[in-house]
């Protein structure tokens, strides 16, 4: 299971809507896709944010792995969301696939990769991609890579 936090979004859009994102963003996703297809993944789940944001950003990322993974919006993926409700939300995924790439923000997705794992950082950089295993219960840390100062 992998966690990444959106790209970066266009300067001064927030109270104009949901801010969308900037070329900038669009590439930083592009590199988390690009990074993906190096490591050999094949998503076969991805779960985002409400946020246009997230939304393009999954959306830059499935582009470059070139195959479509089940795509479903989680209306709990927010800034502020609660961080246990994400957890069983994933765990009930054990079983039913194998890669699960997660979309979301700040501070939610360091608040679930602290309730993850209490060793890992809680801080993520624009696309900053976080994986983790789940078996027999238990989650562990399995990496960190910032893919988006790679580009």
């Amino acid at each position: 299971m992998f966690l990444v936090r959106h790209g970066e979004y266009l300067p001064g859009t927030f109270g104009a809507g949901e801010p969308a994102l900037s070329t900038r963003g669009w590439e930083q996703a592009r590199a988390v896709g690009r990074f993906l297809a190096r490591l050999g993944v094949h998503l076969e789940r991805l779960v985002m944010s409400p946020y246009v944001r997230a939304q393009e950003t999954a959306q830059a990322i499935v582009g470059e792995l070139g195959e479509k993974p089940v795509m479903s919006i989680w209306q709990n993926l927010v800034p502020a969301g609660e961080p246990r409700a994400v957890m069983l939300a994933l765990e009930s995924l054990e079983g039913e696939t194998s890669e699960v790439l997660v979309v979301g923000h700040m501070p939610l997705l360091g608040r679930v990769a602290h309730e993850l794992c209490d060793a890992v950082s809680c801080g993520f950089a624009l696309c900053t991609l976080m994986q983790f295993e789940y078996e027999r219960g238990q989650w562990a840390f399995e990496g960190l890579w910032n893919c988006g100062e790679e580009m």
